[in-house]
């Protein structure tokens, strides 16, 4: 404990003023007063004015802490991996010697901080649970996170336990903020690991490359040894070039040429070096862009795509064509490509991962969409309310008040007791549910709908009546359960009862079984179903179910039957087979597309027939080229992002388009369509990648424009604006999130319009944690004690300690105004 005061010349000469009246009073006084009461006023009054001489001079009171909170701040970077087990074990030996009354908490860091045991009097052991990410080392960030978790009236020390390989930041600027807080810190330098490590840390080659020219490739190798090595140069796991290598301790520099080859758009650099440890820094990739080159992927069976197949392959342009589930759905190989066309392709046959990245790819990047149609395809596939739906210029859901027949379903499911089964923790009679709820979401509100369960019994969970309140028919739809043996004719004779009776236009069953029912004796209710012109559509679940028989009954009605291995096929398979049996969304009837729009990808000419297209609906803003004799769109296209999308609800395999495939109207129009999609409005940039930090540099040569940047890669995605250095000219930086593949797409902006865009690729393939030589100067914490393994934490001395500091005016100026009272009285005594 100890007294702060401050003065300065005002305080001092208002003090002495104070005396001098109190003496000048003191020598008049002396002569009147008793002298014993002379000096009880003396006394008194000398009192009285020190007090209000005091709180002048702002006297406090300073009281140091007797308790200290102690927070080991470790390091859990990549470049510490092995040194886990030791440091929890250094801790655990640490906190036996802390006093009794003293707290302990545990942070761990990597590129953020995260809490490993929160402050506590009491802890035995520390173990490590805590997953921060181990990718970089943000020093900086770890100190101000720890910073906040200190408790106030404490005294603070902090153990930082580091190899000190800053890489994200830097901590210069934290060292006087961790003194004004009055921490101490303590800092345990991990020793790094000298093992032989040769790392390649640059590899440069040229943004854009021209056919036919041959590409520099530029490479730095940083070692910590002297020592001979091979360098390999890969595409496509193909190698093209190998050189040998030489390097000395430290930074090392080669340079290469290679041929072009439109197909090096992914180039890997490796080196290989016997002395080499540690592989993980080796290996550098580069996408680099072949100028004049539009690529085009092609995605669909073949037998949907063979037609548009033959004509790509006569416009002299590079393609590549796969089936959905054969395509790459990396965003790296996907950016490759100007163009990517989806032939009758269903949603099912999408990967997740593609179906993001597709977006991706479109919006951010500029590719341009050709979607076509066909029985798999828009609603038919299960586009509605999915990502490819919201690319698309058109929506599943058909507008306007169209005349279509009305229909009059009855879903009849099976509720024996083998519905009660499961398949990874799913059972048949819940995926039974979830597949009525989705055809009677597909019904409108002029259609009827009714759901019977049978089984050795027959219910009617939702008794057949109009689509009014989908609400409570669903809610009523969650009343199934399974019971019983399964028996199926009395389940069809009790649903023909209903829909003979019913005046729709369109009459259909959907039967879903799991079992063996009765082999025969259905002829005579499958022939009503023909006098009343009522179809049935089967779905047999499992390898138990009676296909034959089920199929049987669909052929025999002019239904549909179908075989669901997975459950999860099951709601897919409802919702197909009510679109189709709606007869609204699958229009399989002669006409003549319509001109709305000329446009450049097509005229208003002689158009040949069609013979179907999948219903649709056009969206705001996109612009309708062609319709059908219905209104409802054909060929549609809009901006998604800055790419271009088209959309085609007819086919292209010759079912619905046979008079355009056998026609010149075909390769006309579909050459102007690819054409038409390819996106040219390449940008002067430069990027420069420096580990995780990347520059941009865009030259336009406009002014009053504005650039911005998007980076989207896995789990990640941003937005920056550029700095305009000069007129035309813009420049900006940012750091990469984590290792793996980043897609940049660059636009030039008048306002709100895109003016031009290009999207790069780019790589950060290891850890900056990873760099040979990389540490920083942990001398930059001047005041910061230095220790070893051996020093025991709890006896390195607190030089700032916390202190609690009260001003005593509050009781000063009291005692003051109670001792001039108490002089008035002895005054007024004599």
């Amino acid at each position: 404990m100890k007294f702060n005061f401050e003065t300065n010349i005002f305080i001092t000469i208002i003090s002495l003023l104070i005396i001098g009246y109190f003496i000048y009073n003191g020598l008049k006084i002396y002569k009147v007063f008793p002298k014993k009461k002379f000096y009880i006023w003396v006394v008194l009054r000398f009192l009285a004015i020190t007090c209000i001489i005091l709180s002048l001079m702002k006297v406090s009171l300073v009281l140091e802490s007797n308790k200290t909170t102690t927070i080991f701040l470790v390091d859990r970077s990549k470049s510490l991996l092995k040194n886990k087990t030791e440091i929890e074990e250094y801790i655990d030996n640490q906190i036996q010697n802390k006093k009794r009354k003293d707290k302990i908490g545990v942070i761990s860091f990597g590129k953020d901080a995260m809490i490993d045991v929160p402050i506590s009097e009491n802890l035995d052991k520390v173990k490590f649970e805590t997953q921060p990410n181990q990718n970089f080392t943000n020093i900086k960030n770890a100190l101000e996170f720890s910073m906040n978790h200190f408790p106030e009236k404490d005294n603070k020390r902090l153990v930082l336990i580091t190899d000190g390989k800053e890489n994200i930041d830097n901590y210069d600027k934290i060292v006087d903020k961790l003194k004004e807080n009055n921490i101490n810190l303590v800092i345990y330098n991990q020793n790094i690991n000298s093992d032989k490590d040769a790392q390649l840390k640059k590899m440069y080659i040229p943004n854009n490359i021209h056919i036919n020219e041959k590409i520099p490739v530029t490479i730095t190798v940083n070692s910590n040894f002297n020592g001979d090595g091979i360098f390999h140069l890969f595409s496509e796991n193909k190698e093209i070039l190998n050189r040998k290598l030489n390097i000395k301790n430290g930074s090392n520099e080669f340079e290469f040429r290679i041929d072009s080859n439109p197909k090096y758009t992914n180039l890997k650099g490796e080196i290989d070096f016997k002395s080499d440890t540690n592989s993980k820094n080796n290996t550098i990739t580069k996408t680099i862009t072949l100028k004049d080159t539009p690529r085009v992927l092609l995605i669909g069976d073949y037998e949907d795509t063979k037609n548009i197949n033959n004509l790509i392959k006569s416009m002299d342009l590079e393609y590549e064509s796969y089936s959905a589930k054969q395509v790459n759905k990396s965003i790296d190989y996907l950016s490759k490509f100007s163009e990517i066309l989806l032939v009758n392709v269903s949603y099912d046959e999408m990967d997740k991962e593609f179906e993001k990245n597709l977006d991706t790819v479109v919006k951010e990047n500029g590719s341009s969409l050709i979607a076509v149609g066909g029985e798999k395809a828009f609603a038919l596939g299960g586009y509605k309310d999915t990502n490819i739906e919201k690319m698309l210029p058109v929506q599943c859901e058909m507008k306007g008040n169209k005349k279509h027949p009305n229909t009059g379903l009855v879903l009849v499911i099976d509720c024996s007791g083998s519905m009660e089964d499961s398949s990874n923790g799913i059972k048949k009679i819940e995926m039974a549910k979830e597949a009525a709820i989705k055809s009677v979401n597909i019904l409108d509100k002029d259609d009827y709908v009714g759901v019977l369960a049978f089984s050795d019994k027959l219910e009617w969970v939702v008794p057949f009546q109009k689509v009014e309140s989908k609400e409570k028919i669903k809610n009523d739809i969650g009343l199934l359960s399974s019971k019983g043996g399964t028996l199926i004719i009395p389940a069809l004779n009790k649903t023909e009862d209903i829909l003979k009776k019913s005046n729709t236009k369109v009459k259909h069953i959907i039967l879903l079984s799991d079992g063996q029912a009765e082999k025969d004796g259905y002829e005579f209710i499958l022939n009503k179903f023909k006098e009343d012109k009522i179809t049935l559509s089967t779905v047999a679940v499992g390898n138990d179910s009676d296909k034959n028989v089920l199929n049987n009954m669909s052929d025999q009605t002019n239904g549909r039957s179908y075989i669901a291995t997975n459950l999860y096929d099951i709601p897919k398979i409802f919702a197909k087979e009510t679109y189709i049996a709606t007869k609204k969304y699958l229009n399989n009837k002669k006409f003549k597309p319509v001109v709305v729009n000329e446009s450049d990808i097509l005229k208003d000419t002689d158009i040949p027939d069609l013979y179907g297209y999948t219903g649709a609906g056009i969206k705001k803003n996109a612009n309708l080229i062609l319709k059908s004799d219905k209104d409802d769109p054909i060929l549609a296209s809009w901006n998604y992002g800055i790419g271009k999308v088209i959309a085609f609800t007819s086919d292209l395999n010759g079912k619905w388009s046979r008079d355009w495939i056998e026609s010149s109207y075909f390769e006309d129009t579909w050459r102007n369509v690819i054409n038409y999609s390819f996106n040219d409005n390449n940008i002067d940039l430069d990027i420069r990648q420096y580990g995780l930090v990347v520059d941009v540099f865009v030259d336009s040569t406009k002014s009053n424009l504005k650039s911005e940047v998007s980076i989207n890669g896995e789990d990640y995605s941003d937005d920056i604006e550029l700095d305009e250095a000069s007129i035309g000219k813009f420049k900006g930086s940012f750091t990469l999130d984590n290792t793996g593949d980043y897609s940049i797409n660059i636009k030039l902006k008048d306002n709100d319009k895109v003016l031009k865009n290009e999207t790069r690729i780019i790589h950060l393939d290891y850890s900056p944690e990873y760099d040979v030589g990389k540490r920083d100067d942990l001398d930059l914490f001047y005041d910061a004690d230095s220790i070893n393994g051996d020093v025991d934490v709890f006896k390195v001395p607190i030089k700032n300690k916390n202190r609690a500091v009260r001003e005593l005016s509050f009781i000063l100026l009291p005692i003051a105004l109670c001792l001039f009272i108490a002089d008035i009285g002895v005054r007024r005594m004599l």
